[in-house]
């Protein structure tokens, strides 16, 4: 993959302003095992990219360089997507998501874009997107943008707003869905190359649903003996009517007590917690996932 650093075409290189054509509503296709990236300081200034970036741009190495990243931003993006973008990469966090861009000649693509922090900038690698949920996730950015712009609403509030729908669809926090996007995107681009499957990405894949199956097998069990309080309750209310076995049955009651919350004690040790707090937060199998497919 060939890198073309800000120096490439000359050391006093001025950032060369560029033309834009209106948006139009016309596809910029790429292929499906195509990579592009571009590396950026900390204000988001494009400082190298790769000559797969500039064809499905369209625009020149000239123009890019010391340009800001903003350049292919599309005006169907929601503000939220960006400010979900910043807030992770400034707390260090590897951030992946949907982005529609735009090419110099006011065509659009779609990529899915993974954003890392490196020394002294950020890094973006892009793929283009094949899976399912890309649809979904359109209509939720209309829905989104309208939103933003008939209410005026902030970046972080709609933000917000963006994190309440990813939840209504079974993603508690971004980083969990970011995680399951980027695991779908993989694969799919996987099948389309037919390419073999990945050893460590297809273990972590099975170690994820059994530890899932695990996880309910546990709390079905604690749902149950924790069912299981009301008989040693109702043995020491029948206990209290007997005249004769009383203080038998109440120490048999008693040691069933004794055993229950033993058993409940060591079922909440293997109990994992699913509901992650905060943007970022997720499952070690969803941040496996996550770290396995970039690292690929």
């Amino acid at each position: 993959m060939n890198t073309l650093p800000m120096n490439a075409f000359d050391d006093t290189h001025e950032p060369v302003a560029a033309v834009l054509a209106p948006e139009v509503n016309v596809e910029q296709s790429f292929g499906i095992g195509e990579l592009f990236f571009s590396r950026t300081d900390k204000r988001g200034v494009i400082e190298s990219f790769n000559e797969v970036f500039l064809r499905i741009s369209g625009f020149s190495g000239e123009e890019l360089t010391g340009a800001p990243h903003k350049l292919i931003r599309h005006s169907d993006m929601p503000k939220a997507v960006f400010w979900l973008l910043w807030d992770g990469l400034k707390k260090n966090k590897p951030v992946g998501a949907y982005v529609k861009n735009r090419a110099k000649s006011g065509q659009y693509y779609w990529v899915f874009a993974i954003a890392t922090p490196v020394e002294d900038g950020y890094l973006s690698v892009r793929l283009r997107p094949t899976s399912e949920l890309p649809e979904k996730v359109a209509a939720l950015y209309k829905d989104l943008l309208r939103k933003e712009r008939d209410e005026e609403l902030s970046p972080k509030d709609s933000a917000e707003i963006l994190l309440d729908e990813l939840y209504d669809m079974g993603f508690p926090t971004y980083g969990n869905f970011q995680s399951y996007a980027l695991y779908q995107e993989f694969e799919a681009r996987r099948k389309a190359l037919k390419r073999t499957v990945c050893p460590d990405l297809h273990t972590s894949d099975i170690i994820a649903k059994h530890s899932k199956s695990l996880q309910f097998e546990l709390s079905m069990l604690a749902e149950k003996f924790g069912h299981a309080g009301l008989l040693t309750a109702n043995m020491k209310i029948f206990a209290a009517k007997l005249e004769v076995g009383r203080a038998t049955i109440n120490e048999i009651a008693k040691n069933y007590d004794l055993m229950l919350r033993d058993i409940q004690n060591n079922l909440s040790t293997m109990d994992v917690p699913e509901d992650p707090e905060g943007i970022w937060e997720t499952s070690k199998e969803q941040e496996s996932f996550f770290m396995l497919c970039s690292s690929h």
